[in-house]
């Protein structure tokens, strides 16, 4: 049986990702519980056949109450496997929660780094949010992009300046304001 050092030590050796070895810890976990179905039906059938064999011979039950004893120590074998592995399933979870907040975190820091420069180069080059300039009415079927292509500024120029997070929020009737160049 692959135990839980073997499973641990087989993902350091082979540079397993977290997800292989959750895949992995769970098919161990289903091998492991499978074989505990089959150790119980087992003692079920050792426990039926003691009872024949005690009134014919008190030295055949003997026997088989010394295989039920064996069958029952690994028994709780393999539930402390599963118990480990469950643990090392939910460290593992854990850890790649941490991970995928840690780039959710970077990516966001990224993501205003950038604002920071788009907003750096605007002022450079003398676009301002929200300054005044045309007024753009939404007519039916237009797009924000179709629009900031008409007045030949950019999509984040004019979300920008109508302090929108959205581009596809717009609706027929909508007054955009159009960012001086």
């Amino acid at each position: 049986m692959t135990g839980f050092p073997g499973v641990y030590a087989g993902a350091a050796r082979n540079s397993l990702t977290a997800e292989e070895v959750q895949a992995r810890l769970g098919e161990e976990i289903g091998s492991i519980n499978r074989k505990i179905i089959n150790l119980e039906e087992i003692i079920s059938v050792l426990n039926e056949r003691a009872d024949i064999s005690a009134a014919k011979s008190s030295d055949s039950e003997t026997g088989l109450k010394d295989s039920l004893k064996k069958i029952a120590g690994e028994i709780i074998a393999l539930k402390k496997e599963v118990e480990k592995l469950n643990l090392l399933y939910s460290d593992l979870e854990k850890e790649l929660d941490d991970k995928i907040n840690a780039v959710i975190d970077e990516v966001a820091s990224e993501n205003e780094e950038i604002r920071k420069e788009i907003k750096a180069i605007k002022t450079a080059k003398g676009f301002r949010a929200g300054s005044t300039g045309d007024v753009h009415i939404v007519k039916s079927g237009e797009t924000l992009s179709a629009i900031a292509k008409l007045y030949g500024v950019t999509i984040v120029s004019l979300m920008e300046a109508n302090n929108m997070d959205n581009p596809n929020m717009i609706k027929i009737g909508d007054e955009l304001m159009i960012p001086g160049q």
